[in-house]
């Protein structure tokens, strides 16, 4: 990783990071990867997610739904999520939060059978 971060730099202006990807991040050689992320101040970090948004599930780690619920929130067009069960909801959920951003109700039940006809659910 410590390795490509230039290669993200060519590619974006700026990439947004969750506090929680961040600790992740640093969970492994703390000190070289510090040293990267001082070399990178295009690499923007976010305050730790509080309350993902209520259709993040539960199933995803703390880093993978704060990625999901950072770009929900500021409307991002590219999401950079390495996990496999990540990709596909961050892939579904929009539609259903666009949806609700929309005013039109969407009951529990609903909404968990959106997910599992989408394959997201078991």
């Amino acid at each position: 990783m410590l390795n490509h971060l230039p290669l993200l730099r060519a590619l974006y202006t700026e990439v947004w990071m969750p506090e929680e990807v961040k600790e992740e991040f640093l969970g492994i050689e703390p000190t070289a990867r510090q040293n990267a992320l001082k070399t990178a101040p295009w690499l923007r970090t976010f305050p730790q997610v509080v309350q993902p948004p209520p259709l993040i599930p539960i199933k995803l780690d703390p880093g993978e739904a704060a990625v999901i619920a950072l770009a929900i929130e500021h409307n991002a067009r590219l999401v950079i999520i390495d996990e496999q069960r990540a990709r596909r909801y961050a892939q579904h959920i929009p539609l259903l939060i666009q949806m609700q951003t929309n005013g039109i109700y969407l009951g529990k039940s609903v909404i968990e059978e959106a997910l599992q006809q989408a394959g997201e659910r078991d």
